[in-house]
């Protein structure tokens, strides 16, 4: 009995464990403005106004710090966002002149403007150590916001 006491108190942690990692993705309200986002985490502005989930990193060919590259490189990450019961959208920003780093999705503007951590050399960046900090704003797509 003391064997099958144990075993259940194994599955319960388990349980526990993944319920957990399922909270750092759950959304979090926000204002307009500058926020950090990590992989797997979605984010709520304006009291659901406005839905991002920040998807993947595509792509990042950023010179790593001590290193001398003919060129700069970038980061690329793939956004999902929604508004509403409307249709989810899929938005891809580069963190260099390379490609957009903002985005519109209705009357909202989505600039990327940092990635984090930064490459260095020998050290491998784990998929989920990536985050994004994001510049969200209303306003009218002719209405960029500068770099």
């Amino acid at each position: 009995m003391p064997a099958i006491l144990g075993i259940a108190f194994l599955v319960m942690a388990a349980l526990a464990g993944g319920c957990a990692s399922q909270a750092a993705a759950t959304a979090h309200a926000t204002a307009e403005g500058s926020v950090r986002i990590q992989i797997g985490q979605r984010i709520s502005v304006e009291g659901g106004a406005l839905e991002i989930a920040f998807q993947a990193v595509t792509s990042d060919s950023r010179c790593p710090k001590g290193e001398n590259c003919v060129w700069e490189g970038e980061a690329v990450v793939a956004l999902a966002v929604r508004s509403g019961s409307l249709p989810e959208v899929q938005l891809e920003l580069h963190s260099s002149a390379k490609g957009p780093s903002v985005g519109t999705y209705q009357e909202w503007n989505i600039r990327l403007s940092a990635v984090e951590p930064y490459p260095v050399t020998g050290r491998a960046i784990r998929h989920a150590d990536y985050v994004a900090t994001l510049v969200v704003d209303r306003g009218q797509s002719d209405e960029l916001p500068t770099q």
